[in-house]
């Protein structure tokens, strides 16, 4: 891709703390599992993302809350030392930085357990502080981290701005396929988070996935729609037709924990230096067949060199 060094990027979503655990099994109530590793990472899809546009030379804002603890601590440190302007991150005296419980199989595989408290979650006055840097800012990236009145919020405030808006609605939010997404660039939905998106009722036929993104243009409106499908690449629709992009080959899958992070980061940045949707789908699934080889969420990020 051309660069990005000098384009601006706002960021909105989770900054927490992973816990990550490689585990040959999740436990089981009442159990003692020995785990291979735990270690303790600043993490966050929206801080994957920043810290992943920062390393490709973009200029990073991020828009979050943590708590003012020692958790909080870790996560503006980590931001900071890879050049991403925390000057949006909110601090709450009264609440602790959310923890993400990640857990890692022998084959790289993942599941997590999380919760953000209502002291820590985005508010739609968050969004509202921030809009002087939305409104000079090439792209915003937004996770669904957030309340759905916030999301809601967000869209609608984007509709103000030129920025090339592109979500990850990740993890999915209850009611998602009632926001506005008019203003919306670029839907990057894995198959799970996809169906959240639809309407109830319209899903009970979809077992292909290759459908879901052309259903998801006639939903939404949205004209560039992305489906992630881990090891089988991802579908796309974009100029008015469909197509599938097979992921990159590795010779050992590690950690899938970042990947779909690498892939959003690296699509928008491809897409802000002017890059048609398939150049930037390639360099997305490059980026993301890096991650998995690489343990760790923020710490698998690639650089411009990387891939």
């Amino acid at each position: 891709m051309d660069s990005v060094a000098g384009r601006r990027f706002v960021v909105i979503g989770a900054y927490v703390v992973d816990c990550i655990a490689r585990t040959s099994g999740l436990p089981a109530w009442e159990s003692a599992t020995l785990a291979e590793s735990i270690t303790l990472v600043p993490g966050g899809k929206a801080l994957n993302q920043a810290i992943a546009l920062a390393r490709l030379g973009a200029d990073v804002l991020a828009l979050g809350v943590v708590g003012r603890d020692p958790a909080g601590g870790i996560v503006i440190d980590a931001l900071e030392r890879n050049r991403v302007d925390t000057t949006l991150i909110r601090y709450e005296d009264n609440a602790n930085t959310p923890v993400c419980m990640c857990f890692v199989g022998d084959a790289g595989e993942t599941s997590f357990l999380w919760r953000i408290s209502d002291e820590t979650a985005i508010a739609p006055a968050d969004i509202d502080r921030a809009q002087q840097q939305l409104a000079s800012a090439d792209a915003v990236l937004m996770t669904y981290e957030l309340p759905l009145s916030t999301a809601r919020h967000a869209l609608s405030v984007f509709r103000n701005f030129p920025a090339i808006v592109v979500v990850q609605p990740s993890p999915p939010l209850a009611d998602a396929h009632t926001l506005p997404y008019d203003r919306v660039d670029v839907l990057l939905p894995n198959r799970t988070e996809a169906l959240a998106l639809l309407a109830p009722g319209t899903t009970a036929a979809t077992t292909n996935p290759a459908d879901l993104p052309a259903m998801l243009h006639k939903a939404t409106g949205v004209p560039n729609i992305v489906v992630t499908c881990g090891a089988d690449g991802c579908y796309a629709f974009a100029n008015r037709s469909a197509a599938h992009f097979p992921a990159h080959p590795v010779a050992e899958v590690i950690d899938t924990t970042g990947a779909s992070d690498a892939f959003a980061a690296h699509f928008a940045a491809s897409a802000v230096s002017g890059s048609p949707i398939e150049t930037s789908i390639a360099d997305a699934l490059a980026a993301a067949a890096y991650s998995v080889q690489h343990a760790g969420g923020s710490a698998s990020m690639p650089s411009a060199s990387s891939c």
